[in-house]
């Protein structure tokens, strides 16, 4: 049984399903490749932070969920990813999962 190719066909079920309808340019800087049509998950995720006292504070990341297979390559900070609808992004870090997709957390330019 092919696991890996299933897993591939839920993830885009979910990545269709859940994944919110815009369009994604994603532009990669070391090499200048673009791939200008991209469906990924875009959300925002809370992180509570400690700016060096003892009260936290809570902040918005703006979070992409990609599937490597769909970009065709590993995803790497500094890139620049366009959301349709809401901006222009750089990506300042990358979080890979096992099942070979990546979180982006990203910060608008």
């Amino acid at each position: 049984m092919d696991w890996h190719g299933l897993l591939d066909d839920m993830t885009g079920i979910v990545r269709d399903t859940f994944g919110e309808a815009v369009a994604v340019i994603y532009r990669r800087t070391e090499t200048g490749e673009v791939k200008p049509d991209l469906i990924a998950i875009f959300d925002y995720e809370h992180a509570e932070l400690q700016a060096g006292g003892k009260v936290s504070t809570t902040s918005r990341i703006p979070v992409l969920d990609v599937r490597n297979a769909d970009l065709g390559f590993d995803p790497l900070p500094d890139d620049e990813v366009t959301i349709s609808g809401q901006g222009v992004f750089r990506v300042i870090d990358t979080f890979a999962d096992s099942s070979k997709n990546t979180k982006l957390h990203l910060r608008k330019k």
